[in-house]
């Protein structure tokens, strides 16, 4: 059974060189590794062209910047594999991983299968994953999960059947949090979803900037929307969940703001206009301690305000 492991490429010059030895040293051997080189300006091309020169299992496109995104529903197109994975272009992977989540697939007859992973930084690294209860879970279930931020958000964690990827693709209007709602609709295609517990991935905190915003970052805002429309009518639960991480986001995007002095005022205003559409939920709601509806409650009248208290709080904790 082929593998396809699709990898959009980014100014990654300084760890592109060991995620593909990483890909390819495989102990899978029957994987073809799709580089999207996603108009670079260092020599990420130039080592993509190296292996394509070296290993036949190599397939190399070199494209004009648009997203990682674009990257991937690239890949997705010329993919062949009976199976699909994504890897970014920073990490890299232990040499069985493959073997094992194919393994998986195969031996449970799922659609997908999840794997956990490690993180790392300059500071430490850590396990990151899924804390579950079992390791075999329906679409409705993991829907659920995926939804409380309880299960993987990154496509780079999983290996999916061809019959779940076909048809769909990345919405590439979203640039922030994008994985999370592809995610969802693949699960929403599946039956059976596996989990493997076992660290097989190595996160790197890359390039991408984490401390900025941006009219991109504000796009993450779609997803809550655009999961409301696939909640069935009179669903108040599921709508509950939708919300809940609305807020989650509006809250993330305001700590990136107080991190970055430099952003536009439309940010703010966008922030503030949605702030103020969900005050009343989380006003009323039981699942929120007064303090978050205070810092709520100040972002609909003054995100500036926010970001002063945010920065005095942090530099507080810091020390």
């Amino acid at each position: 059974m082929l593998l396809s492991v699709i990898v959009p490429v980014y100014n990654t010059e300084k760890h592109l060189k060991k995620c593909i030895e990483s890909i390819l040293g495989q102990t899978y051997k029957q994987l073809e590794l799709i580089l999207v080189d996603d108009g670079s300006q260092d020599k990420s091309g130039e080592i993509c062209d190296y292996f394509a020169n070296t290993d036949g299992r190599v397939i190399v496109i070199h494209r004009e910047n648009a997203g990682v995104s674009a990257s991937r529903n690239l890949g997705i197109d010329i993919a062949k594999g009976d199976y699909i994975t994504f890897v970014d272009s920073d990490d890299w992977l232990e040499e069985n991983t493959y073997d094992i989540l194919i393994g998986l697939v195969q031996t449970s007859s799922s659609d997908i299968v999840v794997s956990n992973s490690y993180f790392r930084n300059d500071r430490d690294i850590k396990n990151i994953g899924i804390p579950l209860d079992k390791s075999i879970y329906s679409s409705e279930e993991a829907k659920e999960l995926l939804l409380k931020f309880q299960f993987s958000t990154s496509l780079w964690m999983c290996v999916y059947k061809r019959s779940i990827i076909d048809g769909l693709y990345l919405n590439e209007s979203i640039h922030y949090w994008e994985d999370l709602e592809y995610q969802y609709r693949l699960i929403d295609k599946s039956e059976k979803i596996v989990i493997n517990t076992k660290p097989l991935y190595h996160y790197r905190e890359g390039s991408i900037t984490h401390n900025t915003l941006n009219e991109k970052k504000l796009s993450c805002l779609k997803i809550p929307e655009i999961f409301k429309q696939l909640t069935k009518v009179g669903d108040n639960y599921t709508a509950s969940i939708i919300t809940d991480m609305k807020v989650k986001f509006l809250f993330e995007l305001a700590t990136l703001g107080a991190k970055d002095p430099n952003h536009s005022k439309e940010c703010d205003s966008r922030i503030r206009l949605n702030a103020k559409n969900i005050l009343t939920y989380v006003i009323f709601s039981k699942s929120y301690k007064l303090t978050k509806k205070l810092y709520l409650l100040i972002l609909t009248f003054n995100p500036k305000l926010y970001y002063f208290l945010f920065n005095i709080k942090y530099k507080f904790v810091r020390v």
